[in-house]
């Protein structure tokens, strides 16, 4: 009886800190998610989202949007406001879901429960944190790869002949959607799917998952050979987006490219357990912590698949390599950036899972050496697991916060008749979906396929076109990012002899992509 008793009171205090973790995971993507505007990279999606109807969001290719992405996301944006709420919304609950949904499949894979509460934390702290609070489809993604691969183990696991469709026709339906919800999907999906078909069920028949692996991916390959044919590839074919996306791909006898490539990989390892913010900020060049990080991370991992119950570890191992290799694949195939950190959410779920157990038997390993005991090893792991979504919440680093409506409202104060604004590059989608669509004197630097340049466009001569002749004030809205400056390089150079400039006011929060500026340009004397 006492043992029962000391059994239900453990569950219960598990139990406890899984609530807990799952509390903080939701309230750090969550809070002030409708106060904060949309940045560049956002911007453009809400504008698109804003100015097109359902039909047109559905077929348009001039920008890289998922269709029933943009469809999913104007509709709840329709529904909730502000937008910058309802929009984010969204991907906001699938990052939220993924939390405890991790725990799920960690149990179904029969880890014990204290390496899934690690692994829980690690998944709440960082992999899906740093890209949840913006308006793309990533987060989506990596909810549909972890259901998908909740689905699949179950299946592997079925119990009784009636259980089957329950879990078979909700596996099709993820395979049919996902595509078109999420282009990144297709790389776990696939690699989740072939589990099925290369390892031997854990109960139930083996035709069976051969018939289930097989059809799911005869689904999951017409729908993507579907998007592909109907959106994607013209998507993909815009001459602005190629030559933003060629350093991302790999050339096969191009020995830089798989150079970029590994250190583009390394990069990703290191950020599903320590934010960029960190590696950037630390004096060391992110080359040299992310080559070093990056091996440990992988080994701890294998430690973690090599040590996880069986069969539960190959199920992980084929989920976690076989992504990689699919998206590898694809990069030098010329289809698809490889390791884009943000792009990877769906990728670091499968890589915090073992990476999560591997340091609990690190941990717990040094402790029973240290002092006979693994419990402070436990508890050093959830708290070391935890460290980012404890931290980076109080220095709010881990979003970017470019409050251009609040220049817009100074500019209007300050700005006398007939002066003319420019808005840099990086600048230039937030203005457009905040400024007065009436203010013809604000000039926007043009943008296409999202944020990328245009294409052998020449934006100096641009900007000095557009000053007036004589012109004795004008103003500049641009970010405090310094390789974005464009327009201040050139007030530097070309045009530093006739004007010198000063900065009016700056706002949001500093992060790795800068605070919103407000320069004042003037003729000088």
């Amino acid at each position: 009886m006492a043992d029962r008793r000391v059994i239900s009171a453990k569950k219960t205090l598990l139990y406890g800190v899984l609530l807990v973790i799952v509390a903080m995971g939701a309230y750090v993507r969550l809070a002030d998610a409708g106060q904060r505007p949309f940045w560049a990279d956002e911007a453009w999606v809400a504008q698109a989202v804003r100015e097109n109807s359902y039909l047109e969001l559905f077929a348009q290719t001039e920008l890289p949007m998922p269709p029933l992405y943009s469809i999913a996301i104007k509709l709840v944006g329709e529904l909730v406001k502000p937008p910058e709420l309802g929009l984010r919304l969204l991907p906001l609950c699938c990052s939220v879901a993924c939390v405890p949904l991790s725990y799920v499949v960690v149990r179904r894979l029969r880890a014990p429960r204290t390496m899934a509460l690690v692994a829980t934390a690690l998944v709440a702290a960082n992999p899906l944190l740093v890209g949840s609070r913006d308006l793309k489809q990533y987060q989506i993604e990596a909810l549909l790869s972890l259901t998908l691969a909740w689905l699949v183990f179950s299946y592997r696991r079925k119990e009784g002949a009636s259980r089957w469709w329950f879990l078979f026709a909700p596996m099709l339906l993820v395979c049919l959607l996902g595509p078109w919800l999420g282009y990144g999907f297709v790389f776990p999906a696939t690699a989740i799917l072939g589990v099925l078909i290369l390892l031997a069920p854990v109960a139930g028949g083996r035709r069976s998952c051969l018939v289930a692996g097989s059809l799911g991916l005869l689904v999951l390959g017409v729908s993507t050979l579907g998007v592909l044919q109907f959106v994607a590839w013209k998507q993909a074919a815009h001459p602005a987006l190629i030559d933003f996306t060629e350093n991302w791909y790999i050339h096969p006898l191009d020995l830089q490219a798989w150079q970029r490539a590994a250190g583009y990989g390394a990069l990703t390892t290191t950020m599903t357990m320590v934010p960029f913010e960190w590696i950037s900020e630390g004096g060391v060049p992110w080359v040299i912590v992310c080559g070093v990080a990056a091996p440990l991370m992988w080994i701890l991992a294998l430690v973690g698949l090599r040590g996880w119950p069986r069969p539960g570890g190959w199920e992980v191992g084929i989920w976690m390599l076989g992504s990689w290799l699919l998206m590898l694949g694809a990069a030098v195939a010329g289809q698809y950036p490889f390791a884009a950190p943000r792009m990877m959410a769906y990728w670091a779920l499968a890589m915090a899972l073992p990476l999560a157990t591997g340091l609990v038997r690190l941990l717990r390993g040094i402790t029973i050496v240290l002092t006979r005991r693994g419990g402070p090893g436990m508890v050093a792991s959830l708290l070391l697991a935890l460290l980012a979504v404890a931290h980076l919440p109080w220095v709010r680093a881990y979003w970017v916060y470019q409050d251009f409506p609040a220049l817009l409202e100074t500019l209007r104060e300050q700005r006398r008749p007939g002066e003319i604004v420019i808005a840099a590059v990086m600048a230039s989608p937030s203005v457009r979906y905040y400024a007065e669509p009436r203010d013809r004197a604000i000039i926007l630097m043009p943008t296409a396929a999202g944020t990328c340049r245009v294409p052998d466009l020449d934006y100096n001569s641009l900007v000095s076109d557009s000053i007036p002749y004589g012109a004795t004030r004008w103003w500049l809205l641009t970010t405090s990012r310094r390789r974005e400056q464009m327009v201040l390089r050139m007030l530097e150079t070309d045009l530093r002899r006739r004007y010198e400039y000063r900065l009016v006011a700056e706002a949001g929060e500093p992060s790795l992509f800068g605070l919103a500026q407000l320069y004042v340009v003037s003729r000088r004397r």
